[in-house]
């Protein structure tokens, strides 16, 4: 999975909060360890008083930071304030290539796609037939009145089967209605593919 970007996404406001939120739990902590030393008498040495309540204090940030990455983005009324779709799942892919080494063609194909997602990271893989792509960056913007664009750049590397295919980079444009269970696109090939063509994507159903 790699990084991608949210337009107007308030993510420095969410780290402060999180941070936030350490700072006023942290003293509770520290009076949790404190409690603990006097009720049971530990017999700690003063040296290992910060150690013991430091560990629990950073473990707590990356803790909230990891409940949030991976499960509290999720819920829509969260997503509405995060302005980032949750796009996981399964994904069945219709293609057409229009262009082909710079001249007109017409060639369907088909795929199967597979997004994983966090709040920080993401993952597009893409399986046709003779080659799969990989995402390496990707952003999303949400579209007043349309839905979401998502905007990504992708490696492909053809099979050992696929005699004549080269391996070539490209990008994805697609424009996913606000339910986003389906969406439409274009993609462009770099100098080793020269193609470019269309795209439709429906989710599976039941895919998460």
């Amino acid at each position: 999975m790699h990084d991608y970007s949210i337009d107007r996404h308030p993510k420095e406001k969410i780290i402060f909060f999180m941070s936030y939120l350490v700072i006023i739990l942290a003293p509770q902590i520290n009076n949790l360890f404190n409690w603990l030393h006097t009720s049971f008498k530990f017999k700690i040495d003063s040296a290992f008083t910060i150690p013991l309540i430091s560990i629990p204090i950073f473990s707590l940030f990356f803790g909230i930071y990891w409940l949030f990455d991976n499960v509290l983005w999720k819920f829509s009324i969260l997503r509405k304030f995060l302005l980032v779709p949750d796009l996981n799942g399964e994904w069945e892919i219709t293609g057409k290539t229009i262009y082909n080494e710079g001249k007109e063609s017409q060639i369907d194909w088909n795929a199967s796609l597979i997004i994983t997602q966090s709040w920080s990271k993401i993952s597009i893989i893409l399986a046709a037939k003779a080659s799969i792509s990989e995402s390496f960056s990707a952003s999303m913007i949400k579209k007043e009145g349309v839905g979401y664009l998502l905007n990504y750049a992708y490696k492909n590397t053809p099979s050992i089967e696929s005699i004549g295919l080269q391996s070539h980079q490209g990008i994805a444009f697609i424009t996913f209605e606000p339910e986003c269970v389906s969406g439409n696109g274009e993609y462009f090939t770099d100098h080793n593919r020269q193609t470019s063509g269309k795209m439709t994507w429906r989710k599976k159903i039941g895919s998460k």
